[in-house]
């Protein structure tokens, strides 16, 4: 398979890191779009870029790698273990995007948008839903430019994300 590069992150401890430690690296696309998927190298190198690091006795660890604003989750047939709302994609959107969420068992299943002021301004799902992942086009062509917020409501599971609608 063949790897294109459409963005670069970099970060840099310029002391010893002994204890754990959370970070963000920033990844700047190389082009207008964001990308349909995404592929991590983590590359790991001394200060003088040596990459031999069994020399230099150095040890990394990753724990709870999360990527926001993901473009594309991919979905599997399998029955979903927990519930999950997942960030829109493409995001910033103009003028539609996709939701995705997961449920575990068949339930009410309510999806909502709201403004900024937190007024409903589109009830995507309000409907029974068998257990399964689900993707949900919103498409705001009759909205004005914005922040907009979508949340999922699912037994005693709530949770609300941001999205960025550009004209």
């Amino acid at each position: 398979d063949s790897v294109t590069a459409i963005g670069v992150g970099s970060l840099q401890f310029n002391t010893s890191v002994p204890n754990w430690t959370a970070f963000e690296m920033p990844i700047e696309y190389l082009s207008n779009q964001p990308p349909q998927s995404i592929f991590v190298q983590i590359w790991l190198a001394d200060s003088s870029n040596n990459d031999d690091l069994s020399t230099v006795g150095s040890i990394a660890k990753f724990d709870n790698l999360t990527l926001d604003g993901v473009t594309d989750v991919k979905i599997h047939n399998a029955t979903p273990a927990i519930y999950a709302l997942n960030q829109n994609y493409p995001n910033p959107f103009n003028p539609s995007t996709t939701i995705e969420f997961s449920i575990p068992k068949t339930s009410f299943v309510s999806l909502k948008v709201y403004d900024i002021l937190g007024r409903e301004v589109s009830n995507l799902i309000s409907e029974l839903k068998n257990a399964g992942n689900y993707n949900i086009n919103f498409n705001a062509d009759n909205f004005s430019s914005g922040l907009y917020f979508y949340q999922l409501k699912v037994d005693n599971f709530i949770e609300t994300k941001k999205m960025m609608f550009l004209k």
